[in-house]
């Protein structure tokens, strides 16, 4: 297995936090029949039924009973016979062989459909759930399909994402609205898709960007067709095709404030979060005043981008 990118919390898997703008080997893994990359961390699911986690661990995602992050790839060990693994942001589902659904990790809105609102730090069962066929994971939203070609979701639904006609987070599997013979199912970022046995593909959720193609820009609660397509047999969902703008939300002076001007030094600092309030890391910030750009900052782990001032502004 081979990866690259970000990695300040490991998600590589390389052992280090170095960003890597080249693909490098993750030692020690063999055998993979499925991956999944969340916000910050990677799972791998191996031929022999185990499960393996690396990256951020900060609400229990990796499922090894700690919040510590793992810079290289460890066994989930109560984890077996599990034939497919997803991701949301900071979350981890598998899908063992006997069609339960395990989680791990945060669930302030019900990501993990285990019935409560408390983040788990070793996997647990999705509640009501048997025979799945089949599981996709969005940014905060889960979706299980059935033998039957029924489509069942949970957790954060601000948008609609999960397709049951309302906006309610949900903690257990609901049933997605008047939608049959679904043949696969992709979370995205805060919006759903679903194609049906006879080619066409549905969609629901966030729609702000015109993601789901249906010719308007209204987010929605139950199913809709996407306009001219037809025939398809495969779909894919864009995770992080969203757009940030920062605001000034806390600012330190060190010196006292006279006729609209600050004293140097002072810094400039503001957090990023995303929809359901989880930090942004690893984001460039650009700060600026009136129309005058002042630089450029990072957030950090926490979301917070500080940007020093050293001359009078």
């Amino acid at each position: 297995m081979w990866a690259w990118g970000l990695n300040n919390a490991g998600q590589v898997g390389d052992g280090i936090s170095k960003k890597r703008n080249t693909p490098v080997q993750i030692a020690g893994l063999s055998g993979i029949i499925c991956v999944a990359g969340g916000g910050y961390h990677s799972l791998a699911a191996k031929k022999d039924g185990t499960v393996w986690a690396w990256g951020l661990n900060n609400t229990g995602q990796l499922g090894d009973g700690t919040t510590n992050d793992q810079h290289l790839p460890e066994q989930i060990a109560s984890l077996s016979n599990v034939k497919q693994v997803a991701c949301q942001y900071f979350a981890s589902f598998s899908l063992k062989s006997d069609g339960t659904v395990w989680s791990c990790g945060a669930n302030n809105g019900g990501e993990l459909g285990d019935g409560t609102n408390q983040a788990k730090y070793t996997p647990v069962p999705v509640v009501g759930l048997s025979g799945v066929s089949s599981i996709s994971a969005g940014d905060s939203s889960s979706h299980a399909l059935m033998p039957d070609g029924t489509l069942w979701s949970w957790g954060w639904n601000t948008f609609g994402e999960l397709g049951d006609g309302g906006n309610s987070n949900q903690n257990a599997p609901v049933k997605v609205s008047g939608l049959t013979n679904v043949v696969q199912v992709a979370g995205g970022e805060s919006y759903t898709l679903a194609l049906r046995v006879d080619g066409t593909v549905w969609a629901f959720g966030s729609n702000a960007g015109g993601q789901l193609g249906i010719g308007t820009n209204t987010n929605q609660y139950a199913p809709v067709q996407v306009l001219k397509v037809t025939n398809q047999t495969f779909i894919s969902a864009a995770r992080a095709s969203f757009s940030m703008q920062a605001n000034l939300v806390h600012t330190t002076l060190s010196k006292r404030t006279v006729s609209h001007s600050y004293a140097s030094p002072f810094n400039l600092a503001t957090t990023l979060t995303e929809a359901h309030g989880m930090p942004l890391a690893q984001k460039s910030v650009d700060f600026s005043i009136d129309g005058t750009d002042l630089g450029t900052a990072q957030t950090d782990a926490s979301g917070v981008a500080t940007l020093p001032i050293s001359t009078s502004t």
